[in-house]
């Protein structure tokens, strides 16, 4: 709201005046001479730490605009993730906490063991694994995050074998060179101003390509050969260089990164969804089986 209201001409002051809530403590911080950078950096969210520097090279209400998009960005994948894969992994959970156990205490009197029960270990392991995989996963993903300097050695390893991450890196490493392109600073000289962007991985690349241009490499060269970036964006900003259209390929870039992200969000959500909806075939199967149990004992009588 903040953000429509500064575009359409408002004052700082009367923007906030239609702020719903308290903010008497923003407008006397304003009056005892702070600057609403300095406050707004007081604040934990995500998307205050790409805020700070579109403010520093653009109007308040732009940096608004581009911070946003690109924690929009980060964060709607993580949303997008998360909606789609809970129902199936709450299926995973509740056969393997639930389900499974209380259909093998039906074969406890049993001394022998017999293919259903087998096969019943079997699915309970392996969706035990399954589990135990995901909460690595998570372990790693929230170490990671909690330490940059591990995370940019990580991805920039993972990066010469992994196509996601480099697309990640390169629409994070694109939402910034357009909004340096729109004010007015060239590709080249963008990568000075990337070496203090708050992305630790992003100010490393920055200063390794800056390093190899200081050498005499190519510029083309060197995007082509970052281990970070993919070839889709090395072709996007070759077209951008050849044709002097500044925004037209990039915003087509972006877009095209948009789509590609959703599709593999799907693609991670379809999967979950047949690994569960297998397990819920394959315990049919076995429940079938258990109720034909007894038919099976009358017939040996």
């Amino acid at each position: 709201m903040l953000m429509e209201l500064l575009k359409s001409g408002c004052s700082l002051q009367d923007a906030i005046a239609f702020l719903p809530g308290d903010v008497t403590w923003l407008n006397d911080k304003l009056q005892a001479g702070e600057e609403f950078s300095t406050i707004l950096q007081e604040d934990n969210r995500p998307w205050i730490r790409h805020f700070t520097f579109f403010y520093r090279m653009s109007s308040l209400p732009v940096a608004m605009e581009e911070a946003l998009r690109m924690t929009d960005f980060e964060e709607g994948l993580k949303k997008k993730f998360l909606r789609q894969s809970a129902y199936p992994m709450l299926i995973l959970f509740l056969f393997t906490s639930a389900i499974i156990p209380q259909m093998l205490e039906s074969f406890a009197m049993k001394e022998a063991f017999s293919l259903t029960q087998i096969l019943l270990h079997i699915l309970q392991i392996c969706s035990m694994g399954f589990f135990i995989c995901v909460i690595m996963a998570l372990l790693a993903f929230l170490y990671l995050a909690s330490h940059a300097k591990i995370r940019g050695r990580f991805l920039y390893t993972a990066a010469k074998k992994s196509e996601v991450i480099r697309c990640y890196c390169s629409y994070l490493f694109a939402g910034y060179i357009k909004e340096l392109d729109t004010c007015g600073i060239a590709t080249m000289h963008a990568l000075q101003f990337l070496q203090e962007v708050p992305i630790s991985w992003m100010c490393e690349m920055a200063k390794r390509m800056q390093k190899r241009l200081e050498q005499g490499e190519a510029f083309l060269h060197v995007l082509e050969t970052e281990r970070l970036l993919s070839k889709q964006l090395y072709r996007c900003l070759q077209m951008r260089m050849l044709t002097q259209e500044s925004d037209k390929p990039m915003q087509l870039y972006l877009i095209q990164q948009e789509q590609y992200w959703n599709h593999l969000l799907k693609k991670c959500s379809y999967l979950l969804q047949g690994i569960a909806y297998g397990f819920v075939a394959v315990l049919v199967i076995l429940v079938f089986q258990i109720l034909m149990l007894p038919l099976q004992m009358l017939e040996t009588i």
